[in-house]
C-alpha cells in the first residue's frame, strides 16, 4: 500500500502556503511506515518534485505535470533520469475509448450496448474487469 499526494496542485482552488515544508515533514513521517510506494501527482513546480524524490527512501511513482497536454511516452525519460521509479498514466493511456493516437483499439473497450443513450452511466465492479450497466435508479 502507498499514499497518493498532490503537493502544489491548485485543483478546486486549493492553496498551500509552503508545500515544500509541509510535504517534507509528511514524507519524514510516512517513510517510517515502510510503505510499498509513494504516488506523487506533480504540480507545476518540478523542483519540489525533485526535493521530495530525494526525501523518499522507497519506490517513487510520478504522475508528471504536463498541463495542458496529456502525459505521453516521453514521460519515460523521468524514469531514465532517476526522477521517478515509475510513471503513472491516466485514462488517456490505459484503454480509454476516446484514445486513438496510437492507431490501435483501446485495451479495455466499453461495449456500446452497455451504455445506451439516456440511461445511467456504466459502473465498474471491483471483482470484474468488464463494464456492467448501472443498477436502475429508485425514483
Amino acid at each position: 500500500m502507498g499514499p497518493r499526494i498532490s503537493p502544489g496542485n491548485v485543483y478546486n482552488d486549493i492553496s498551500e502556503d509552503d508545500p515544500t515544508e509541509v510535504y517534507a515533514a509528511l514524507l519524514d513521517r510516512l517513510a517510517a511506515l515502510d510503505l510499498a510506494y509513494l504516488h506523487l501527482m506533480e504540480g507545476p513546480d518540478r523542483s519540489l518534485t525533485a526535493r521530495l524524490r530525494k526525501a523518499w527512501p522507497g519506490t517513487f511513482v510520478l504522475n508528471p505535470f504536463t498541463y495542458p497536454d496529456a502525459s505521453g511516452p516521453d514521460a519515460q525519460t523521468l524514469v531514465e533520469d532517476g526522477s521517478a521509479d515509475m510513471v503513472a498514466y491516466g485514462a488517456l493511456r490505459t484503454g480509454s475509448p476516446p484514445f486513438r493516437s496510437s492507431g490501435r483499439k483501446p485495451a479495455n473497450p466499453r461495449p456500446a450496448a452497455a451504455h445506451p443513450p439516456h440511461t445511467a452511466p456504466p459502473v465498474r465492479t471491483r471483482t470484474e474487469n468488464r463494464w456492467q450497466p448501472a443498477p436502475p435508479s429508485r425514483r
